[in-house]
């Protein structure tokens, strides 16, 4: 037996602007995203068997629902037409350090982390380039974390350019444990409002400009406006992230985790105790470049 381990990482959106709506439903958008030191653990092992999925959590789904049984499903294919007489199969567990459903990315990394262990672990050798296909399969954010760093996300957030920030930061994540359906942000987002003004495409190029402090200029999350006059114990969240020195405080997708991005460190972990009164998760993270 083989076995291979590898960190999951989350991600945050600096700032996600919705720039129309596609022939087949989905949403057009233009997003960047920061992978951070929020991570999750696969651990992925070969066998003769099918695909098995174990966690340290017992919320985590163990069939076809779960983003690391699809992208192991998606790959076993593969492997069986090329080794016909072997039976190729897998167990995936699944340590969890990333809050679900928070808007933070831990399915899709799994997922991601997932392809590119199995395309090891059974000898597959593809390219990250010839992974895109099967993460596009599982679900959109899925491609970035092929390649975790710092991308722009165009399209439906499958089609990236990424780029090296110039800024450095520490990150106070709140996420208060209320449940947000991505589905019910899309369909009750109030588009007239969000493409009020022109779009301008966003390049690499000019982000790679930006001070940290010059964030807030340029970014906001559509989300917001929307996610905030439903549950307005976030916008209180963001208010107390500005308080306490974040020089950006946003929404990360559609929620409802919020992070602050501090210039210093120590600001960052002064902030914790705000929101001790409350049983809220709370992660202090930095920029993550590591694959």
């Amino acid at each position: 037996m083989r076995e291979l381990t590898a960190k999951a990482c989350a991600k945050i959106n600096i700032g996600l602007r919705i720039t129309g709506v596609r022939e087949d439903g989905f949403h057009e958008l233009e997003t960047i995203f920061q992978s951070v030191d929020l991570c999750d653990k696969i651990r992925v092992t070969a066998n003769f068997g099918g695909i098995q999925i174990t966690s340290n959590d017992r919320t985590v789904p163990r069939g076809p629902e779960n983003t690391c049984y699809r992208a192991a499903h998606l790959l076993q294919k593969v492997a069986q037409s090329r080794f016909p007489f072997e039976e190729i199969g897998c167990e995936i567990h699944i340590d969890k350090k990333i809050p679900m459903g928070a808007g933070l990315g831990g399915g899709s990394s799994d997922a991601a982390t997932t392809l590119r262990l199995l395309n090891r672990i059974w000898n597959l050798n593809f390219s990250a380039e010839q992974l895109l296909p099967f993460a596009r399969q599982i679900g959109a954010d899925v491609p970035f974390f092929l390649r975790p760093g710092a991308a722009i996300g165009y399209g439906i957030g499958d089609e990236l350019e990424w780029f090296r920030p110039p800024w450095e930061f520490t990150g106070l994540i709140i996420f208060p444990g209320i449940s947000i359906s991505t589905k019910w942000a899309y369909r009750n987002l109030n588009l007239n409002l969000t493409n009020a003004k022109k779009y301008i495409k966003l390049e690499p190029s000019q982000v790679e400009q930006l001070f940290l402090h010059e964030l807030p200029l340029f970014f906001k999350n559509d989300f917001e406006s929307l996610v905030f006059g439903e549950f307005p114990e976030l916008r209180e969240i963001q208010i107390q992230l500005y308080r306490a020195g974040a020089v950006f405080a946003n929404l990360s997708g559609s929620g409802s985790a919020l992070f602050g991005l501090f210039e210093d460190e120590e600001k960052a972990k002064a902030a914790l105790p705000l929101f001790d009164s409350h049983p809220y998760k709370k992660f202090i993270v930095r920029p993550f470049f590591e694959v």
